[in-house]
């Protein structure tokens, strides 16, 4: 059993944490049980599954306040199969899935935090390719227990490089509908950031590309 100690900053905090864990060593590599806590054992922080020095099986990760953050299963050092993610709350942030190369692939689902049915975004993968419909929503009211969600905007690529775009106010009347052409990497976002030209001849200055609007 070897123990060891080193420094830890966690969500982007400027706080430094002494974190220590405990590991095991299988011909010189990593094997087995690899744990590590907060504060000299006191409060859990990962806890990994190693098998001949890469990662093999789940992993857990943990908030300073005792909550889970994160569950994820590795076969032969890439995650596979479910992954999650937690607030610091304690609910659930995303939830989306990996193939057994390491790729997100199926739906993925993200939530806003102390709401009930407080879907936030959802969009799909195909073997780590971003793919069908991408839909994000408003934040409901903490209150809210019904199953009401309030479109915020969606957008549906395909293979053409052709990007149908659809965002609505919070009356629920459409702000923008439109119809983009030109390469993915090419496009801002979040797409509600952007200013519009409702003439379809005139090129986007931050993009080079032209805008085809429906009426």
């Amino acid at each position: 059993m070897t123990k060891f100690w080193f420094p830890l900053t966690q969500n982007g905090s400027n706080e430094v944490k002494h974190v220590g864990g405990e590991c095991m060593y299988m011909n010189g590599k990593l094997h087995g049980d690899v744990k590590v806590y907060f504060n000299n054992r006191n409060i859990p922080y990962q806890h990994t599954k190693f098998k001949n020095g890469i990662k093999h099986g789940c992993e857990l990760q943990y908030h300073i306040n005792g909550k889970l953050s994160t569950s994820t299963y590795y076969i032969n050092d890439k995650p596979s199969g479910e992954w999650k993610s937690w607030y610091w709350s304690g609910n659930l942030w995303i939830e989306a899935n990996f193939d057994d190369d390491g790729n997100k692939h199926g739906v993925y689902h993200e939530y806003y935090d102390r709401t009930i049915n407080g879907k936030k975004r959802e969009y799909y993968f195909n073997h780590g390719k971003e793919c069908g419909t991408f839909k994000a929503w408003y934040k409901p009211n903490i209150n809210d227990t019904t199953d009401t969600k309030l479109p915020l905007y969606e957008y549906t690529f395909n293979d053409n490089n052709n990007y149908c775009y659809k965002e609505w106010n919070k009356d629920e009347t459409v702000k923008y509908d439109f119809v983009y052409h030109g390469d993915k990497n090419t496009i801002p976002k979040p797409f509600r950031r952007m200013k519009f030209s409702t003439d379809p001849s005139v090129s986007s200055t931050t993009t080079l590309v032209k805008y085809c609007f429906r009426r």
